[in-house]
Order: C-alpha cells, then structure tokens, then sequence
C-alpha cells in the first residue's frame, strides 16, 4: 500500500510541475501608476495565436468602469474572436522549432485610470531576446526601444490621451538554443 501512495504522490507531483509550464516565459508588470497588472509574453512549441489554457492564458471579461487602470493582449486581429488575455504565448516559428530566430508581434490595449497617464511596462528580458513598442496606426507616433535586460519603458501620456493600443514586438535571436 506504501508503494502505490508514494507512486501516486510522485506521479501528481511530477504533474502538478509540467502542467501550464513555458519553454520561454517573460514576465511584464504594467502599471498607470493606480494599479498592477502582471501580465507575461513568450514561447512555446505547443502554443496557438489564440487561448491555451493549457499555458495558463485565459479569457478576460470585459473592461472595467471608466476611470479604472486595465492593461491586456488583444487578440481578435489574430482571428481568435473578441479575446483578451494577460498571457500571450506564441509557436517559435511554422513549424514551431528552436533555437528560433524571429519576431512575435503582440497587442497591448489598455484603459489609464486617468486622461493621459503614462504607462509604465516593467520588463526582464532574457539572453537572447529584446522588445519595442510602436503604435498600432502608423508605427512612427509612439517607437521605444529596443529594451534589453531588466528595466522599465515608459508609454508617455503624450500617447494615452488618444492611443488606446500598441504593439509589443519581442524579438529573438536563437533563443531556446542548446
């Protein structure tokens, strides 16, 4: 009887480890100053444009109220519906593979707590990797970056007056490589 509890024990625990795990997972804090919104890019093999639960994406609701700070990954421009999410995990390449060298354009879109409060995105890049931040329209209003390492940038107020998205472009340059 020992053995079977310790051979069940064993076998959740190594399930409980693997289950929603990310070959590259890169974590985002995001704050208008009112609030902090963790939020997390990267990659993995088993990953679609859309919600992988597995990965531990989720659908959000709907915006808060006028007047509160939200901050999400808009994937509807990916074919995916009307979704948003604080997770966006993306395939390394079709087919997906590393080491992988490319870029992954994802959306944020936000709501400011207040008019024209500036967006603060805190990053921790890996090795490999580093992002810019460009406006949706034209990408010649808003172009920060590129950002490397640990460190914060900063959508100004400038922006948020009227922009309510921007693209977050990760680039990678053979990352997940051996």
């Amino acid at each position: 009887m020992k053995k079977i509890f310790c051979t069940f024990a064993f076998t959740m625990l190594l399930v409980i480890r693997t289950s929603g795990q990310v070959d590259i997972d890169i974590p985002l804090d995001v704050t208008d100053g009112s609030y902090i919104i963790h939020m997390n890019v990267g990659l993995d093999l088993t990953a679609t444009n859309c919600i992988d639960p597995q990965l531990g994406e989720s659908e959000l609701p709907p915006f808060p109220p006028t007047g509160l700070f939200d901050c999400r990954f808009d994937l509807q421009p990916l074919g995916c519906g009307p979704v948003s999410t604080y997770k966006d995990y993306r395939a390394p390449g079709n087919p997906p593979a590393y080491p992988f060298t490319g870029m992954i354009q994802h959306i944020l879109w936000w709501q400011v707590s207040s008019p024209s409060a500036p967006i603060d995105v805190t990053y921790n890049l890996p090795p490999g990797a580093f992002m810019t931040i460009v406006d949706n329209i034209t990408g010649t209003l808003l172009n920060l970056g590129p950002f490397t390492g640990i460190g914060v940038a900063t959508i100004p107020g400038s922006y948020t007056s009227f922009g309510t998205k921007a693209f977050l472009r990760m680039y990678y340059n053979n990352i997940g490589g051996v």
